[in-house]
């Protein structure tokens, strides 16, 4: 790896107490960075900077203080938004749907929504797509429009984009960035642990938000009651599911649990059941099931439903409904080749390996 090159890295921290996916691989990301040598700095631009010369005059003193060689870019709204100038070769990774999605996530209620990709932001206003509210819906839809036509997006040195869907849909609203672009799967952190044989399993787990647009609710409706589900997670739809399942007895609702009990239980499970109904920009519980040798059964025309079939290590589900028959059905396989497809496209090693190359190549002006 290259040593002694400076990397900045800018965020802004969601406000939000539970951590998000896309929060964790940032943070994750600078402790492989600086464990490949790398040094790192970061600017974070949450709070209450609220305009364009306070967030430009930020990012130039700090970048005069700490003399980058790359500016590395992740989650970048709202505050991001309004830079306008970028002084140093930059990498942006997008985490997810902004600025092409109001919501962020390609999902309007409980459905998969594309109306903003294909045509106008007014779908996304009309609809209170931003925290079901007109007035911050219009104020997203500026930002966005801003950022698709003079945003750090179209700045950046290279756009990397987590799967290939991902990359597929921005380039369909944003098309004359593509030879900017390359796809750069996100790498998880897992504890180093022995990988559990099938005979050591059972049961299966959904880890998430409880939330309609996760198919939480409509998974629980259609789950047999001989079949054994694990359910993990927060959100909205909480104490409805609590208090459904408290009737079922082969399903058990356990709330929020710590990063290292999510891969104990996701690792003695037969498979991850993954029900979302929004395209997912990566699926980070995905590349988690993998890294504990576990199968995934997800549901058709999403990023893992896409890695599922390119990879062989899940089965595809056209509808919920259909997710609770294939996990009854699943027969036996070898969770050591699950871990191998993780060691192969998720791990530390993998990931590292790929951004010092996008690196190198924007310090060679490539």
């Amino acid at each position: 790896m290259s040593k002694n090159i400076k990397l900045l890295v800018l965020h802004n921290s969601p406000k939000d107490v539970v951590i998000s996916g896309e929060h964790m691989a940032a943070m994750e990301s600078n402790v492989m960075l600086d464990k490949a040598g790398y040094i790192i700095d970061t600017i974070d631009f949450s709070g209450s900077l609220v305009n364009a010369s306070k967030a430009q005059t930020l990012l130039n003193n700090k970048i005069a203080e700490f003399e980058p060689d790359v500016l590395i870019v992740h989650r970048w709204f709202p505050h991001g938004s309004f830079i306008n100038e970028l002084s140093v070769p930059t990498l942006l990774i997008v985490h997810a749907y902004l600025p092409i999605c109001i919501a962020g996530t390609l999902v309007q209620g409980t459905q998969r929504c594309y109306k903003c990709v294909s045509g106008s932001a007014i779908h996304g206003v009309l609809n209170r797509c931003y925290q079901g509210s007109l007035w911050q819906s219009a104020v997203a839809g500026l930002l966005n429009g801003h950022q698709r036509n003079n945003g750090i997006i179209r700045k950046a040195d290279m756009v990397a984009f987590p799967s290939r869907r991902t990359q597929k849909v921005f380039l369909e609203k944003i098309p004359d960035i593509s030879q900017q672009t390359t796809v750069l799967p996100l790498a998880v952190k897992v504890p180093d642990q022995p990988v559990k044989p099938m005979s050591e399993r059972s049961g299966f787990v959904f880890v998430g938000q409880i939330e309609s647009y996760k198919g939480i609710d409509a998974l629980v409706d259609a789950w047999p009651d001989d079949v054994e589900l694990t359910i993990i997670g927060s959100g909205s739809l909480q104490d409805r599911i609590a208090q459904q399942v408290n009737q079922t007895p082969n399903i058990s609702f356990v709330g929020r649990k710590s990063r290292d009990e999510v891969y104990e239980a996701v690792g003695r499970s037969k498979a991850l059941i993954f029900p979302s109904k929004m395209p997912e920009t990566f699926g980070r519980v995905f590349a988690e099931a993998c890294a504990t040798g576990t199968w995934t059964i997800a549901l058709a025309d999403t990023t893992v439903a896409d890695e599922i079939s390119r990879l062989g290590v899940g089965s595809i589900g056209h509808s919920i409904a259909e997710l609770p028959e294939l996990a009854a059905g699943l027969s036996d396989y070898d969770p050591n080749l699950v871990r191998k497809v993780y060691d192969s496209n998720y791990s530390e090693q993998i990931w590292t390996q790929s951004i010092s190359t996008l690196i190198d190549a924007l310090l060679d002006g490539d």
